[in-house]
């Protein structure tokens, strides 16, 4: 029996997905393919379109077989440790065989170098990489200039696309770990990450986004052509008794929390001392989170490394948690969001000691006494997380919404 698994955000689930689900499992013929999902907030520093439940049975119907939640602080990171986290859980699990990601190049060998040279850091590289931040380059910036020192043009040009990014950072983190998972890179078809422009019938989750918050139930039947039939049932089925959210929605709650944590800014994950001030400076000006963040914005800092920092605020990601969590080796609770009837036979292969939990109230994977503690404390956290997108969502919509603690594992 084999299982591959696909490390993804599902924000919202499209054909996109599904084909990498197809693909995984001709690529390495396994019997099951799973996912290892943020929660309901993700790695740009947003929350999700929909809530993790509404995606997480999107993808079930979708052609995955299981989806266990990549808890807040690794869902919310830098693509360093949202790869290292989520390949944490799927190394510790102990049943994931292959490691499936979509990837922008037609070299797999020359991301395998790439990753080779993140992982070691060669001097060359990191002489580099403080040259150019010591300048002011952005990190992304920084270390592809650093790449192209060792690598050449090529390389660096391979990391100016989010999804190579992502998969080098997965083979980094195996390579890391010294994983037993094999990588299996496939190649991304379709529309590109970003664009808003549909190509056949894929379209990109960013465009699906942007119609699903602006656009009315008339505008949402374009969708039918770019998400399967049956998870495109599951998305109008929840629109029916929630909201689809964006960042604007948490502006009220944001500025509030930046208010109250002005004089330890720093303590937050991502925020720099220059970020600090830069924030107390211009909070006086804070109208609402999306234009506040392009009041922010430098050369120096993405707008995605922003958004983190506010979503660590608003969140209580802190610096010396994310210090304690790394040291660990990305130690942690996840929760398993769902899974089909069939691929229950998957708990018996896990790692008598991965502990993971099949519902917010009752541990039902271990008890919870039995989890290190800071597993706990991250597990309450995300907890906390999808609480607050629960109540935020709730309000939106007008309509009461299931609470966290009560709600089960999904069984297809």
């Amino acid at each position: 029996m084999k299982t591959a698994a696909v490390i993804a955000e599902f924000n919202p689930f499209h054909n996109g997905h599904a084909y990498l689900a197809r693909m995984a499992r001709s690529l390495t013929g396994a019997d099951f393919v799973i996912a290892v999902m943020s929660g309901d907030f993700v790695q740009r520093g947003e929350p999700a379109v929909l809530d993790k439940y509404t995606r997480t049975r999107m993808a079930l119907l979708g052609g995955f077989d299981m989806v266990i939640e990549l808890p807040v602080f690794g869902s919310c990171a830098s693509a360093e440790h949202f790869a290292a986290s989520a390949v944490s859980i799927l190394d510790r699990m102990g049943c994931a065989d292959y490691l499936c990601f979509g990837c922008e190049t037609d070299d797999p060998a020359l991301l395998e170098r790439t990753a080779d040279v993140l992982a070691s850091e060669p001097e060359d590289y990191r002489k580099v990489l403080r040259s150019e931040t010591a300048q002011g380059s952005s990190f992304p910036a920084a270390r592809a200039q650093a790449v192209r020192a060792v690598l050449g043009p090529e390389a660096a040009e391979m990391l100016h696309h989010p999804n190579n990014i992502l998969a080098a950072e997965y083979l980094k983190a195996l390579r890391r770990r010294n994983s037993t998972i094999k990588a299996v890179p496939v190649r991304r078809t379709g529309s590109h990450h970003d664009s808003l422009t549909p190509d056949g019938h894929y379209m990109s989750a960013a465009a699906i986004r942007a119609l699903l918050i602006g656009g009315s139930g008339a505008a949402r039947q374009k969708l039918l052509s770019f998400i399967p039939p049956a998870s495109y049932q599951v998305l109008e089925n929840a629109m029916q008794s929630t909201a689809c959210l964006q960042l604007s929605d948490f502006s009220a709650l944001t500025a509030a929390q930046l208010l109250l944590q002005r004089g330890r800014l720093e303590d937050y994950c991502d925020i720099s001392p220059e970020i600090a001030n830069r924030i107390r400076n211009l909070l006086p000006q804070f109208t609402d989170a999306q234009s506040f963040l392009d009041l922010l914005k430098t050369k120096n800092y993405t707008r995605a490394r922003l958004a983190r920092c506010l979503l660590s605020v608003l969140l209580g990601r802190t610096k010396e948690t994310q210090q304690r969590w790394k040291a660990s080796g990305y130690l942690c609770t996840p929760q398993v969001l769902g899974f089909s009837r069939e691929a229950g036979v998957l708990f018996g292969r896990m790692a008598p000691d991965f502990t993971y939990t099949a519902s917010p109230l009752a541990a039902d994977g271990k008890p919870a006494d039995q989890m290190n503690p800071l597993s706990v404390r991250l597990f309450r956290q995300t907890i906390l997380a999808s609480e607050l997108y629960r109540q935020t969502a709730q309000q939106k919509s007008g309509r009461v919404q299931p609470e966290i603690l009560r709600r089960g594992i999904i069984t297809i």
